[in-house]
């Protein structure tokens, strides 16, 4: 008999105390693992393989996507102002995103 231990975590939602199951969430795609988005990193956008560079200027407090490669090469494509460009949340780079599907990357530059 194989006996399997299951992670389970207790979330509180108005009061009501519900038990997750994280590997049954997992594997129905409910659960993801949180995406942290970082000045630096990279993206690949899924569709059209270009690569852009999340970057920050304006005094740091602004953040872009720059393109690398294609015929908008230096260009930004949305901006945002963050009270914390250390702690870039999803819906904020969703919007910068513009609606974009990017694949975190690492560095192309680097071979």
């Amino acid at each position: 008999m194989i006996v399997t231990k299951t992670q389970t975590v207790s979330v509180n939602i108005n009061g009501v105390e519900f038990n997750i199951d994280i590997d049954v969430a997992i594997k129905a795609g409910i659960a993801k693992p949180v995406r942290t988005h970082k000045i630096g990193n990279y993206y690949r956008d899924i569709k059209t393989g270009v690569i852009y560079i999340l970057v920050s200027y304006g005094g740091y407090s602004r953040v872009s996507l720059v393109f690398l490669t294609g015929i908008m090469t230096g260009y930004r494509v949305q901006t945002i102002d963050l009270p914390n460009i250390n702690k870039i949340t999803e819906a904020e780079f969703t919007y910068v995103a513009n609606g974009m599907e990017l694949e975190q990357i690492d560095n192309p530059l680097v071979k």
